[in-house]
């Protein structure tokens, strides 16, 4: 399980593709964390955006894999893709 108690965005061991420097992942006090403190957020902008937030690599051959996110569609969509 990941949080993002640690107050760093993006945790130790994930990374993060940025193409919108001005509007990217950062770590979050308000708002409504699942659980804990904080909470990873990117903020819509109306200029090309495609922030991504990748984890390490997770076995789950014999797992489930799920998550929690909160947020509103300003026209902007969100994706979960996952690669072998």
């Amino acid at each position: 399980m990941e949080g993002f108690e640690s107050g760093l965005v993006p945790p130790d061991g994930w990374s993060e593709v940025v193409t919108n420097h001005s509007y990217n992942w950062e770590i979050a006090e308000a708002g409504v964390p699942h659980g804990g403190d904080y909470l990873a957020n990117v903020d819509y902008d109306n200029r090309p955006q495609d922030e991504w937030l990748l984890s390490p690599y997770l076995n789950l051959s014999q797992a489930t894999l799920s998550f929690w996110s909160f947020g509103s569609s300003t026209g902007a969509g969100m994706s979960m893709t996952t690669a072998t």
